[in-house]
């Protein structure tokens, strides 16, 4: 991963880079002691599928989510529907938004 000093948010991947493996911990672990959760959003650049994997728990007292989905695409929403959330793509954009109710008021 290339980052350009100070600017986190311009982070990319080259398939022509140095891998390096780092130690993970799902966010379920992160997260196990907040009790309700209003709103997370999720913006990985393709390994959305294993992050919701790692919120599985963390999910059952999530109100929201938001998240850009650009691979496994079926799969994810699949997830999150079977954890009640009912799913939209935001107008044109790769975002959707996945709320318990129609009617969250979050967006």
């Amino acid at each position: 991963m290339k980052i350009p000093s100070g600017e986190f948010g311009c982070a990319s991947f080259f398939r022509n880079g140095d891998e390096v493996k780092v130690d993970a911990i799902p966010l379920d672990d992160v997260l196990a002691h907040v009790p309700k959760i209003k709103l997370i959003k999720v913006d990985v650049e393709g390994a959305e599928y294993e992050v919701l994997q790692g919120l599985n728990q963390t999910l059952t007292r999530t109100e929201c989510v938001v998240l850009e989905l650009s691979r496994r695409v079926n799969e994810c929403l699949e997830l999150l529907m079977k954890s009640g959330f009912i799913c939209e793509k935001m107008k044109f954009t790769s975002y959707y938004k996945c709320c318990k109710t129609r009617n969250s008021g979050l967006m």
